[in-house]
């Protein structure tokens, strides 16, 4: 047998799923059985094709919404789709209300009132600073950092 052949064979043994489901061990598992352990390295690839598919769904997310901003609004709510997801953004509808009318303070302060703008992250640490920042690029129109 071939490697081609091979892979059919474990393809077929182990299923193709398109997304993260729980084994018989109860790991975390997705694509053809690809364990999801903890700690485990990730190519710079992997990482990529994630993040693309991630960033091209908060983008397709942003055209759902039907709100128009400028580049550097609409930034902002990217990023938060990104962190977020369309279902929990649809939550800040105070915020929404804000940019729908542009009053861009409002929408800020709405932004970070809110329990996402005090949560933290587990991996770099407190999570105030990425909602104070797209705080600012909200009220202003300016962004605070080069990219």
């Amino acid at each position: 047998m071939g490697d081609k052949d091979i892979q059919k064979l474990i393809e077929r043994h182990e299923g193709r799923v398109n997304h993260v489901y729980s084994d018989s061990l109860k790991i975390p598992t997705l694509g053809i059985g690809h364990a999801l352990h903890i700690g485990s390295p990730v190519s710079d690839e992997i990482v990529d094709l994630f993040f693309t598919a991630d960033f091209k769904s908060a983008c397709d997310d942003y055209e759902r919404l039907h709100i128009d901003l400028d580049p550097v609004r609409r930034a902002v709510i990217i990023d938060m789709l990104f962190a977020l997801g369309l279902p929990k953004l649809r939550r800040f509808f105070r915020m929404l209300e804000a940019i729908r009318k542009k009053d861009y303070e409002r929408a800020a302060d709405e932004l970070l009132d809110s329990n996402w703008a005090n949560t933290v992250d587990p991996i770099r640490g407190d999570n105030k600073g990425r909602a104070d920042e797209l705080a600012y690029m909200m009220r202003t129109g300016k962004q605070l950092k080069e990219v």
